[in-house]
């Protein structure tokens, strides 16, 4: 099926942050493989987890990889990057 191995490559740290440091490339560590349902589920997730700890951004790639983390420890059925 044609629809086999439809990836999308999401940053941990969001492109759009603040906090990524001028001329910060893309490296490996900062992607993960994930489905399109789940790649906005994630950015969902980080929408909420913002709004409740009242914040606009992330301080860091650092605290994003722990939120990300945060998440798939509870969703762990459902998202696998």
């Amino acid at each position: 099926d044609w629809t086999d191995r439809v990836l999308d490559l999401h940053h941990l740290l969001p492109l759009s942050s603040g906090t990524r440091p001028d001329g910060d490339q893309t490296t490996f560590e900062d992607l993960v493989p994930i489905c399109p349902n789940c790649h906005r589920a994630v950015h969902r997730y980080y929408d909420i987890w913002m709004q409740t700890n009242d914040r606009k951004d992330f301080v860091d790639g650092g605290e994003a990889r722990q939120v990300f983390g945060e998440m798939k420890a509870r969703y762990r059925r459902l998202i696998h990057g």
